[in-house]
């Protein structure tokens, strides 16, 4: 549309190729390669937006303001982050003024336990990176982000003492395990990557290490300081609402649960949601704090439940990556689940050349509109190549999804889960109950 916006070119150099054209030989030639780096915005749902790289001869400066202002502070117009000496970070929620203090701090503790069901050593005291001090540098300083990275030098017993070995060997149940670790310490080094971009809702966390030790399991701790008695963990079709503390018939040694994309803690003004990559498994802690604690690896032994199983790569040793967001809210939960979700799902792009036709340059299929609507698949029918949607409701109540911003041509119909249409829709309108998962079939 003309308009210039903040990117990041890197000059990639020179590259050989060739083109098949239908009516000579291969063409060979040489190109310059660019990587391009910018921020969308309000991209329409299900649908794309289109940019050109052009020369600019105005030599312009534009009037951008940075998210970072030191070295210890990244802000945008939603949130403010502060990072502390030990690496933890402090997140002001601009919209409700919460403050989250004591985020992103890593746990360490031994795990005696298997595959299963993990247990730390007896009277154990779990290391954390409280009292560390990291070295935080400024990685990017650019106009629609600010990056920075803390890394922590951190020592960590190398592994269990020799009775492990024993105790697997006899078959003897985690739970009456006597195993402790051992007093000497490997240097683990973890790069811990914040980003913060112009228009976000969340901090973005990545976390690197090479892990050296076994045994042991690490996780992440978010304090949310949040006065509830339960928390709400996406499952199938689902946020599952869980209480804090289990029953008093719970056995396990930890209560660690399982989460898909988000496990959230709010109550009736607030909250706090951390999104994930693949990290399944979270303990909200039996503290004053209400503490989120995602796990990031296990090292264990053995696969576990009977007999002996020895399953040496659960060690994980090697290097590891991880991702998780950051998401304070408001009275909106629902946004906040949204946003989780989104944070999976990278933006796709695709280099096109110059063409004609009557596609525009921005456009959407369809926008999902509706509280508490989540949307699942949007996807070609096999049979008959009519376009299938399925959204779910995550409210306690029935809502309403509306379906007059649909751009895809084509009837719509109430379809079962084979995807057989039932009825035909004549409002654009559908009722969900609470839980409901609708599938729509939109075409012949």
């Amino acid at each position: 549309n003309g308009n210039k916006i903040d990117s990041n070119i890197n000059d990639l150099g020179i590259k050989f190729g060739y083109d098949l054209p239908d009516d000579k030989f291969r063409q060979p030639y040489y190109s310059r390669l660019v990587s391009v780096e910018i921020e969308t915005n309000n991209i329409k749902s299900f649908g794309w937006d289109t940019y050109a790289l052009v020369v600019d001869d105005s030599n312009s400066i534009e009037n951008s303001i940075n998210s970072l202002i030191n070295e210890n502070i990244l802000e945008n117009e939603n949130i403010r982050v502060k990072i502390n000496e030990n690496g933890s970070i402090d997140i002001l929620d601009k919209n409700t003024n919460k403050v989250f203090k004591d985020l992103c701090v890593y746990e360490n503790t031994g795990d005696i336990g298997n595959e299963y069901i993990y247990k730390m050593p007896e009277g154990e005291t779990p290391l954390t990176t409280k009292e560390i001090k990291a070295n935080i540098n400024i990685k990017e300083d650019l106009p629609y982000k600010a990056v920075v990275e803390v890394i922590h030098k951190w020592d960590i017993p190398k592994s269990a003492d020799y009775l492990l070995d024993k105790e697997i060997e006899e078959v003897l149940e985690f739970k009456h395990r006597k195993t402790q670790r051992v007093k000497e310490t490997l240097q683990m080094e973890i790069k811990t990557t914040l980003t913060l971009e112009k228009s976000a809702k969340g901090l973005k966390v990545e976390s690197e290490f090479n892990n050296i030790c076994k045994d042991h399991r690490m996780r992440m701790l978010f304090n949310t300081d949040i006065e509830s008695n339960i928390h709400y963990a996406e499952s199938i079709f689902e946020v599952a609402k869980r209480n804090n503390i289990p029953h008093t018939s719970w056995e396990n040694p930890c209560n660690c649960q399982h989460q898909h994309t988000f496990v959230n803690i709010h109550d009736d003004n607030y909250g706090l949601t951390i999104a994930n990559k693949g990290l399944n498994e979270y303990e909200i802690l039996n503290n004053d704090r209400n503490t989120i604690a995602v796990t990031l690896l296990r090292s264990v032994r053995e696969l576990g439940d009977w007999g002996v199983f020895e399953t040496p790569e659960a060690q994980c040793l090697g290097n590891h990556k991880v991702e998780l967001e950051i998401i304070p809210h408001g009275k909106e939960v629902f946004d906040s689940y949204k946003e989780a979700h989104l944070f999976q799902i990278p933006i796709i792009s695709k280099q096109m050349s110059i063409q004609s036709g009557e596609i525009p340059c921005a456009n959407g299929l369809l926008n999902v509109e509706g509280y508490g609507i989540m949307w699942s698949t949007l996807k070609r029918e096999c049979k008959n190549g009519n376009n299938i949607l399925r959204v779910y409701n995550l409210n306690k109540e029935e809502t309403i999804l509306n379906l007059s911003s649909c751009s895809l041509l084509g009837d719509k119909y109430r379809a079962n889960i084979l995807e057989n249409k039932i009825q035909k829709i004549t409002e654009n309108k559908i009722h969900l109950r609470q839980s409901e998962i609708v599938t729509v079939s939109i075409g012949k």
